[in-house]
């Protein structure tokens, strides 16, 4: 009856290890796989400095900034330490009176997990 009792706890510490998303079979690093969510410059904000601070939530390794939305016009990409959860953008990068769209993302087993919603922001004329 303890050899079934064994195999029965062995069984459930293994699927432990597959169900929270282990990033290979050979070790035990959970990987996370949500999306970052977007804090500041806040969606539509207007007046922001030409060297403001990206602030999110969540894990992120990539930080994006474009002229359109869809970001075929990328201005500005940089990776960023996943500990990190704020970027200062250095001076000379943008221009007064334009409209940038930003995201952030963060890659796990192959995947890129960007945040849910890109957001647009002015800068100061």
């Amino acid at each position: 009856m303890q050899k079934i009792y064994l195999i029965l706890f062995i069984l459930f510490i293994s699927s432990q290890f597959v169900l929270n998303g282990c990033d290979a079979g050979s070790d035990a690093v959970a990987t996370s796989t949500s999306a970052p969510s977007l804090v500041s410059p806040a969606d539509r904000d207007s007046n922001i400095s030409l060297t403001p601070v990206f602030k999110w939530s969540g894990s992120a390794d990539k930080l994006e900034i474009g002229t359109t939305n869809t970001f075929s016009n990328m201005v500005f990409t940089t990776a960023i330490p996943t500990t990190d959860s704020t970027f200062s953008m250095p001076s000379g990068t943008l221009q007064n009176n334009n409209t940038y769209y930003w995201h952030v993302g963060r890659n796990s087993g192959g995947t890129e997990y960007w945040s849910s919603f890109t957001y647009s922001f002015r800068t100061i004329q």
